[in-house]
């Protein structure tokens, strides 16, 4: 395996390292040794990053642990227990496991629902709502199959407020969400016996950095509407603002005490 860091430093270092004589020779020269490497290391990734010219040398690098390049994935199973080392293959492998032919089917309704409350106008959305809805993205966040990321979005709507604002509101108006596309990322689970297996990855969806912006909007409404209205009962702690894990506690503590 070659190392890219290794310099003529770093086989001084090891030199001395393998021909030391005594203990305390050899514990002094593996300690150089080390800081040597680490100094190469270091080293090496300065200069890499220094000169590094466009955005797909910063990728590259991404894929370098340890000053050489490491594969993504390992060969995958399928399901003749056979094992598969195309990009194309391992996809087919992915696909079966995380998204199945047959989705699991959900009731849009319940027997013991509560009667639904009257109808109302949806609020139109304002541009102060999508520049706070903005102001809490982060701007490191992976985009989505558009590359349109968080900071593209800022400029965009700083420099015409009106734009972003009358698109959220003619998917509302028109019941539409028109970026429902995602690019899914495999990534592995940490700590697993065997990396061969698809059950030792998980999926990540990179959705479009818009639409989760007019989510966000949409959100804030609804727990606005909420909180006005009243919708949640008293036993509801998640997804509520002002309530958190101590108040489900001290309710348990005092259903507790009163029994």
């Amino acid at each position: 395996m070659e190392y890219w860091w290794w310099n003529d430093e770093c086989s001084a270092a090891h030199t001395l390292a393998r021909t030391a004589s005594t203990h305390e020779e050899k514990h002094k020269a593996n300690k150089a040794l080390r800081n040597t490497v680490a100094h190469a290391k270091r080293t090496w990734a300065h200069e890499q990053l220094h000169h590094a010219t466009n955005s797909k040398d910063i990728w590259r690098l991404a894929k370098t642990r340890k000053g050489h390049t490491t594969n993504s994935f390992l060969a995958l199973c399928d399901v003749t227990n056979t094992l598969v080392d195309k990009p194309d293959q391992k996809s087919i492998i992915f696909q079966q496991k995380f998204f199945p032919a047959e989705p699991r089917h959900m009731e849009p309704s319940q027997h013991d629902d509560p009667p639904p409350f009257t109808m109302r106008t949806w609020d139109k959305i304002t541009s102060d709502e999508v520049t706070k809805a903005l102001v809490t993205t982060s701007p490191s966040s992976a985009p989505g199959p558009s590359s349109i990321g968080y900071v593209t979005l800022k400029w965009a709507h700083a420099a015409r407020p009106e734009v972003l604002t009358d698109i959220f509101n003619l998917c509302i108006d028109h019941s539409t969400h028109p970026w429902k596309l995602a690019m899914v990322v495999v990534i592995n689970k940490p700590h697993k016996p065997n990396y061969s297996i698809p059950k030792a990855y998980r999926p990540i969806s990179l959705l479009e950095c818009v639409g989760k912006v007019l989510e966000k909007i949409v959100a804030c409404q609804i727990n606005t509407d909420i909180e006005s209205f009243g919708i949640l009962p008293m036993t509801q702690f998640g997804s509520w603002p002002h309530y958190n894990a101590i108040d489900a506690v001290v309710t348990l503590v005092h259903h507790i005490q009163a029994t």
